[in-house]
C-alpha cells in the first residue's frame, strides 16, 4: 500500500528543546524543498492505493536517499547515522519513538523502482527549480570533460566517404519530401576507392613491406639457384621474423657456403631498385587522389 506521510510527532519530541526541534542550514532549505507532493507522483504506479503491506512514507524514503548522495554513505551506515542523529531523524520524519528503515528493505526498494523513477524525479526537480527562478533554461551548461577512450582514428578518405554518404542521403530526403533533384549516389564507389588507399597503405607499412620486397626479389632467383621449396620456407621465415628487406636479402636468396662469396645477380638489386620506384610511383598516386 501505498504511503506518502508518515505519523505525525510524538510527545517525546516536544519536551526537547526548541532549537532541537527546528532545523537549520541546508537541511531546512532541502526539507521546504521535498515537502512539494508533485515528488510523489513517479512512485504511484509502483504500489497499490489501498491494498497491500504499507510501504515507507514516501516523504522518508525521498529524504534518505538524498542524505546517502550528498554524505556519500552505503545503506547500512546511512541508518546507523541516522538512528544516532536527531537532526537527520527529525529531517527524514522519523520520530524519537519509531524505528529507523532497515537497510535491506531500502537497497530492495530502490532496485524495485530503478533509474526511471531518480529521471522523473530529476524532471520534477527541474521544473521546480525553473519555476522559482532559481534555474535559467534560456543558457545550459555541458560538462566536456575528456575521458580516455578507444576511437577509430579519422583518415582522410574516411571522412572523404562519409561526407559523401551524408549528401546522399540528404539528397534522398530532399527527394522523398516532394522536391526534384537530380543526383547520382557515389556512396559505394566513395567505398570501393576509400577500400583501395587501405590497401595500398597497408602495403607500404613496415610490416607488410620486408613481405613485399622479399617476394619480388627472391622470385627470379628461385628458377635458377634456389629450389622452391627452399625459396618459400625462407620467405616465411624471413616475415615471421620480421627482417628487414636488404638483410633478407643477403641472407636468404643466395645459399650459404661457397657459393655465398660469389658476386649477387645484377637483377636482384634491380629488382629491389624497381620495388622502391614503385612506391614512389603510389605514394605520388595518393597524393593526387587526395
Amino acid at each position: 500500500m501505498f504511503r506518502t506521510v508518515g505519523p505525525s510527532g510524538s510527545l517525546f519530541e516536544l519536551l526537547l528543546p526548541a532549537g532541537m526541534r527546528v532545523l537549520s542550514g541546508e537541511l531546512a532549505q532541502i526539507d521546504e524543498l521535498l515537502d512539494d507532493p508533485r515528488f510523489f507522483g513517479p512512485f504511484r504506479g509502483f504500489f497499490d492505493p489501498t491494498e497491500g503491506r504499507p510501504s515507507i512514507p514516501m516523504e522518508t524514503y525521498l529524504r534518505l536517499l538524498f542524505l546517502k548522495v550528498r554524505f556519500e554513505l552505503g545503506y547500512e551506515q546511512l541508518c546507523v547515522q541516522v538512528n544516532d542523529s536527531l537532526s537527520w531523524r527529525r529531517f527524514c520524519r522519523i520520530g524519537l519513538e519509531a524505528r529507523v528503515p532497515d537497510e535491506s528493505t531500502i537497497r530492495k526498494l530502490t532496485r524495485r523502482l530503478g533509474p526511471g523513477v531518480v529521471d522523473e524525479l530529476n524532471v520534477v526537480l527541474l521544473g521546480l527549480a525553473a519555476e522559482s527562478g532559481h534555474l535559467s533554461l534560456d543558457r545550459v551548461r555541458v560538462d566536456a570533460t575528456v575521458v580516455e577512450a578507444d576511437i577509430k582514428y579519422p583518415t582522410d578518405s574516411g571522412l572523404l566517404t562519409k561526407a559523401v554518404s551524408r549528401i546522399a542521403v540528404l539528397m534522398r530526403r530532399i527527394d522523398t519530401a516532394g522536391m526534384t533533384v537530380v543526383y547520382t549516389d557515389r556512396t559505394l564507389a566513395a567505398r570501393h576507392h576509400q577500400h583501395q588507399i587501405g590497401v595500398w597503405l597497408r602495403r607500404r607499412s613496415d610490416e607488410a613491406k620486408p613481405k613485399s620486397l622479399v617476394s619480388l626479389a627472391c622470385w627470379p632467383i628461385s628458377r635458377s639457384s634456389a629450389s622452391p621449396s627452399t625459396t618459400r620456407s625462407a620467405s616465411r621465415n624471413a616475415v615471421r621474423n620480421g627482417r628487414h628487406a636488404d638483410a633478407s636479402t643477403n641472407s636468404l636468396c643466395w645459399p650459404s657456403g661457397p657459393a655465398a662469396s660469389s658476386p649477387k645477380p645484377a637483377h636482384a638489386s634491380m629488382a629491389v631498385s624497381l620495388q622502391a620506384q614503385r612506391d614512389s610511383s603510389r605514394s605520388t598516386n595518393l597524393t593526387l587522389d587526395r
